[in-house]
Formats: C-alpha cells, structure tokens, sequence
C-alpha cells in the first residue's frame, strides 16, 4: 500500500505504530527460542533412539526428514547456546534463521553475533547471514525472480521422459544465467522422493532463482 505525499502520522499513531512492532517482535522472540528447545528434544531423541523408533518420532511430530536433519544440525549447534548469545540469537525470525546461522563455523558465528549486538539497525536475517558468509555488504538484498515447482500428486502421472526434459531444460536455463553473469544464483533443493510405479525413484525438485539488488 502506497502512502500519499501529504498522508502525515501523528505522534500517537506512531507510538501506536512501535507498541505493535515491540508486541510483534517479542512474540518472534518466544517462537524462536521454542524451536532451539525443539531442535534441543530432535539431538535428545536422536541420541536415545533406535533408527526406526526415531523415524517414528519424525512421522508422528508432522515434520519431513529435510526438516528433521535441519533442526538437528541447530540443536548439535553449540554456539547457539551460549547463554551471552542468546538475546542476539533469539531475534532470529524463525527456525530458518537458525539453520542458516548453523551452516557458518562456529568461530564466525561468534562474530557475525557480536557485529548484530553491537549494530542497534541490524537485524539477524538469512539474508544478513548469506552475505556475511559470502563476505558482500550485510545490507546487500537479493530478490526472488523466478520460482519453479512441481506438486508431489503430480509425481505420480509424470513419466521418466517428461521428468528429464524438464530437468533438461532447466539445466540449460541455468547455464543461460551461468553466461549472464547478472548476478543469478540458482538454488536447488531436495524434496519428495517417490518411486513411480514399474519406475525408478526420481527426485522432486525446486529452483530459486534470486538476484543480488
């Protein structure tokens, strides 16, 4: 929604405006530190468990094994943990964050954190993590162009030669980025592997495309 050039806020309203960024804000900080006590139970029942009662575990909490292996690499996480960093690593938006600030070694964990705590205007976003890791300006934004999917139903009635043609040809769109050079990263990742009947498993994919601003 665009503002017009005379709409002007009042100080009240603006003070309203802060009252529920602040109310937001600490209910994003509980939701965060209930999946580190969450990816904390996911290390404990992995630990205790036998492979199958685990995958149980998994199966009856509702989450994917992606998701699963993701929260473990949190819980296993030390850094995470420290108490003096939890006030900064509880401003994480979400368990995505986490896993993405999980993904860094342990000793830049410990200085991207002391670079959030000590910057009052930064926020600890994977998008902060990703150009921290990849040593770019932590204000540097990338944007979501393009996204392709495939439905998991759709697995079923899609045949081996229609699946390769389109991983074929995504293939040639990335080397097409590839020679572009703009900027284009392509993410894959794994989702669903079903096996189609009298066929071999194939896997389900998708591909982010995102460009840096």
């Amino acid at each position: 929604m665009k503002t017009l050039k005379n709409d002007v806020l009042t100080i009240a309203e603006i003070e309203d405006v802060n009252a529920r960024v602040e109310r937001v804000r600490g209910y994003l900080k509980q939701s965060t530190s209930a999946w580190l006590v969450v990816a904390s139970e996911f290390v404990a029942a992995k630990n205790k468990l036998k492979t199958l009662a685990f995958e149980k575990f998994t199966n009856e909490v509702g989450i994917t094994k992606s998701v699963a292996d993701k929260l473990l690499m949190i819980g296993k996480c030390n850094p995470l943990y420290v108490e003096s960093n939890l006030e900064i690593v509880s401003s994480a938006e979400g368990w995505t964050v986490l896993y993405s600030l999980a993904t860094l070694e342990p000793k830049k964990i410990d200085e991207l954190l002391l670079l959030i705590a000590t910057n009052n205007s930064m926020r600890l976003t994977r998008e902060v993590i990703f150009n921290f890791a990849n040593n770019k300006p932590l204000n540097e934004r990338r944007l979501i162009v393009a996204s392709i999917e495939i439905d998991e139903a759709k697995m079923d009635v899609l045949t081996n030669e229609k699946f390769s043609e389109v991983t074929k040809q995504i293939d040639a769109l990335k080397r097409v980025i590839d020679s572009v050079n703009a900027g284009f990263i392509v993410k894959q990742r794994e989702t669903t592997i079903k096996k189609m009947s009298g066929r071999a498993s194939a896997n389900s994919t998708a591909f982010v495309m995102k460009s840096a601003a």
